[in-house]
């Protein structure tokens, strides 16, 4: 086992345990214990003394069940959690440890080797996640910036657009300043339009590329959805594509996801389909509310090429390649999942080559 010092943090109202616990950390010198019977002193504790786990008991004068876990992991998210709990409720031990825990201790049953090797088996695990999370993270940064490469083109056309109108309709201000006013007032609303396009198209790049941290707050899903799709208006506009809109007549306004990652994830998705419909198709995006199960689909369907049956059980493999028109599904549906996945959500693909392919995102609500 390591010899560096850990700071415990212990939440217990039952005077024997806590004295089992104490005689335990004291069998091995580099273990520190705090202890406490209240979530409110815990906070307290915690925003002053550099604790490195929690062990805490469900059940506390002031936190409940799964409660007391769930606030302690909110609050502290960094901090490695190991759930104390009696013979009679495992199985809320273990829906802990689903919900972020990182192991269990039954009472009474353990001694100090077994405390040390839980404690030190979950600083671990807890490092791990944190290496991993960061390395999803770059993936997903780098994903953008490939992302910004290949839209590049089309944005740059899309802005010399508005551009264009400004240009002409300042010349035409210069060139007869004794113009018509109804006229002049046309020429200007038509130049602030433009500015506010071209603002527009200036945001969605920064968007892109700029170093980001997740950020859930709540977000109107179907300006989202709009939002993403009018960024690649010049891609579906050129091709022909027809855009269908068939949203849920909720607004889901309320829906706390991060909007810059969530709106690179559609960007990705309707990427893919315009490039597999090079002659023109259709793209229709739906919104679809699961009551039961509270939950909201969101099913991106279009009538492109398909995906070949041999690349389906790769397509989330981020190191996918081939040379043909599906070089790039691997990194952008890789890069997809990992976002939806961080909101809890799950991907769907459903396909038929030569007909289409439906990709549906699930987010719990």
């Amino acid at each position: 086992m390591s010899s560096s010092k850990v700071n415990i943090l212990v939440l217990e109202d039952d005077p024997q345990d806590i004295e089992f616990l104490k005689i335990q950390v004291d069998e091995i010198p580099r273990l520190k214990l705090w202890v406490t019977t209240r979530i409110s002193d815990a906070e307290f504790i915690l925003g002053r003394q550099p604790i490195d786990i929690i062990l805490t008991d469900l059940e506390l004068p002031d936190g409940e069940t799964l409660s007391t876990f769930n606030k302690l992991h909110t609050d502290f998210p960094n901090i490695p959690i190991v759930i104390l709990t009696g013979m009679d409720d495992e199985t809320l031990a273990r829906k802990a440890i689903k919900d972020g825990a990182q192991d269990y201790l039954i009472k009474g049953e353990t001694d100090g080797k077994l405390l040390d090797r839980v404690i030190q088996h979950a600083l671990e695990r807890k490092q791990s996640e944190e290496r991993l999370d960061a390395m999803h993270h770059q993936e997903l940064e780098s994903a953008r910036f490939e992302s910004v490469g290949r839209l590049a083109k089309g944005v740059a056309h899309e802005v010399l657009n508005p551009i264009s109108i400004i240009t002409m309709a300042a010349e035409t201000l210069l060139e007869n300043p004794e113009l018509d006013p109804i006229k002049r007032g046309q020429l200007i609303s038509e130049i602030l339009d433009a500015s506010s396009r071209c603002k527009k198209i200036a945001n969605g790049m920064l968007d892109f590329s700029t170093h980001h941290e997740l950020k859930y707050e709540k977000t109107p899903l179907h300006e989202l959805i709009d939002g993403a799709l009018d960024f690649l208006r010049h891609h579906w506009q050129k091709q022909e594509v027809e855009i269908v809109r068939c949203y849920e007549k909720a607004s889901f306004s309320d829906l706390r996801l991060d909007p810059i990652m969530m709106r690179h994830a559609l960007v990705n998705l309707f990427t893919n389909s315009l490039a597999a419909m090079p002659d023109g198709g259709r793209l229709q995006i739906c919104t679809l509310l699961d009551d039961e199960k509270n939950q909201i689909h969101i099913t991106i369907s279009d009538t492109g090429t398909g995906i070949p049956k041999e690349y389906l059980n790769k397509v989330f493999d981020p190191f996918f390649t081939t040379k043909n028109q599906w070089k790039d599904l691997g990194l952008g549906l890789s890069v997809v999942k990992r976002i939806i996945a961080s909101h809890q959500g799950k991907v769907h693909i459903d396909n038929e080559l030569d007909e289409g392919t439906c990709v549906t995102l699930t987010l719990p609500l």
